[in-house]
């Protein structure tokens, strides 16, 4: 009986422990990405940062997709909670999600309804965390990384306070993209632990809502505009940094797992030249003899990558252990983001392009510190331009008239245009080339020769000496004894002072190496401002600023 008594009681205690677990617990155990009904009493909350559209980033609660109407929504409640936007033209455009310079597609107009219009609907909702963005031109590896992944990166950078584990862990990247061409895809997800979703593939039935999602790209990542309202140019960088683009390198190689140990790289033979093959337009027509000819002037072997070819794991690798990567202007030479430091880049240009008016690399190597140098095909006899199969994004020009058609085929040098369409830029840029072997393998020992590795920042790069501390004056007879203490972060040794000194309306000026200084009196006991600037290795400090109502001294 007494058995009985104590089975019934642990079957009672246990049973009683399982449904207090699933009451407090089965909410956590709902897995990120899990789909269930959306709540009814939902709304959306938005918390943005940024004074314009292009410049904005929002976190958004309840952020909803309509798959059949290709729209974003949120849901309006009188709950709904709102920082940084003011009125209903905030959400038209609410920002950008693409940072790319001067383009309009990429607009998200945040639309308004009701949780009771997206219930009647059969909404369902996504548990989890959405980094929601939109790829600019995702069949391109410059626009992949410069427009989407190193933007997306950085902007993950800011919002997990650099622990990019924690993030890539936690953000599930949702496109607003119908789909991702498969050559370039993993590229996306190497990114984050979690796929890339493209809207496209989400079911076209229903709305999907999501629990939280960041929209919106950081734009001051970007270091090129592509001219669509003004010719192509450089961006200003004030805010990325070599140590930046030095980060985003040695995450994507981790990612893609083309890299060992603390992050070095993994190529089959260190020290060679990286030979851009292209197969379809813009051809090295003497590939091979340029092979033989940078061999012979560098005295390193010369390594053929073809991307149309080669997994994307196995072309970062290789370009990760190249000095010195060659190739026809073209996305290719994106690469360049993942050379070591202190690689090279020679960019060859066909007959007709000016290298200073195309300068996406040769900015890309300026900010990473690699060496640069541009070739170009003077002799229009060594090039072959588009046949008449071509079309016209592919340079050809049987579409034009005979005037126009004449104009372009005899421009010896394509002016400055916009993007995307100029038949005489499109002509000439899909040219195939007979290099010169001579010319490009002594640029290329030159780019080498001024290449140089650059130094890592050190612990000091940001040191500059703190204040002056605790000042005092005091009257002796006709002069005045000043003093104070070094900085906390300086040896006192190290430390020389600039100190000016104001008695009544006379300032003098003096240089010091001790924390002490007399100066005559000019006024009696009238006040005496004292400011004194610290200085180490001519890196100065704040100032330190006090004033004194002096007193005779006692007798």
């Amino acid at each position: 009986m007494h058995l009985l008594w104590l089975v019934s009681s642990a079957t009672i205690i246990c049973l009683s422990a399982i449904f207090l677990a699933y009451l407090f617990l089965s909410e956590d155990m709902i897995t990120p990405g899990s789909v269930q009904p959306l709540d009814p009493d939902a709304f959306s909350s938005l918390f943005c940062e940024g004074a314009t559209a292009a410049a904005r980033q929002c976190i958004i609660t309840n952020l909803c997709y309509l798959p059949a109407e290709r729209q974003f929504v949120m849901i309006e409640s009188a709950n709904s909670r709102f920082i940084g936007i003011h009125n209903s033209s905030d959400l038209q455009p609410l920002l950008k999600l693409n940072p790319v310079v001067d383009h309009n597609l990429f607009d998200l107009n945040l639309i308004p309804v009701t949780a009771k219009w997206l219930s009647v609907r059969h909404a369902v909702f996504h548990r989890g965390d959405f980094f929601v963005f939109e790829p600019f031109k995702p069949d391109n590896l410059m626009h992949v990384l410069h427009d989407d992944l190193l933007p997306a990166y950085l902007t993950m950078y800011k919002l997990c306070y650099g622990e990019m584990g924690e993030c890539v862990r936690r953000w599930r990247p949702l496109l607003r993209s119908d789909s991702l061409p498969s050559p370039l895809a993993p590229l996306y997800a190497a990114l984050w632990d979690n796929p890339p979703t493209p809207t496209g593939e989400l079911d076209p039935s229903t709305p999907h809502c999501f629990e939280r999602s960041h929209l919106g790209l950081r734009s001051d990542s970007l270091w090129y505009q592509y001219g669509f309202e003004r010719p192509q140019s450089p961006l200003p960088t004030p805010f990325l940094h070599h140590e930046h683009l030095d980060d985003f390198r040695a995450h994507l190689l981790w990612r893609l797992g083309a890299t060992v140990g603390s992050g070095d790289p993994q190529p089959s033979q260190p020290g060679y030249v990286l030979l851009l093959s292209r197969t379809e337009s813009r051809l090295i027509l003497n590939e091979a003899a340029l092979s033989v000819a940078l061999v012979a002037r560098l005295g390193r072997p010369v390594r053929r990558l073809a991307l149309e070819e080669t997994s994307l794991s196995a072309a970062a690798a290789l370009a990760a252990g190249a000095d010195l990567l060659v190739g026809m202007h073209g996305a290719g030479l994106a690469l360049a983001l993942v050379l070591p430091p202190g690689g090279a880049v020679l960019e060859l240009f066909p007959y007709g392009l000016r290298p200073e008016r195309y300068r996406p690399y040769q900015r890309l190597c300026q900010l990473r510190g690699l060496g640069y140098r541009a070739w170009v095909n003077t002799d229009p006899a060594s090039s072959v331009v588009p046949g008449p199969e071509a079309t016209s994004d592919r340079g050809g020009i049987g579409h034009l008239d005979d005037a126009e058609r004449k104009r372009v085929e005899t421009l010896q040098e394509v002016p400055e245009t916009l993007c995307c369409s100029d038949p005489a830029f499109l002509y000439r840029v899909y040219q195939d080339t007979m290099v010169n072997t001579a010319a490009v393998s002594a640029a290329a020992e030159a780019v080498l020769a001024s290449a140089r590795p650059r130094r890592r920042r050190t612990r000091g790069a940001l040191f500059f000496p703190g204040p002056a501390r605790h000042l005092t004056a005091q009257a002796e007879g006709d002069s005045r004894l000043i003093e104070w203490r070094p900085p906390v972060n300086a040896a006192p040794e190290a430390v020389s002072y600039r100190v000016w000194v104001r008695q009544g309306e006379r300032v003098g000026e003096y240089r010091v190496r001790r924390p002490r200084l007399t100066v005559a009196a000019e006024c009696g006991l009238c006040r005496l401002q004292v400011w004194v600037r610290t200085e180490v290795d001519g890196r100065t400090g704040p100032v330190a600023h006090e004033t004194f109502e002096l007193n005779e001294p006692p007798a």
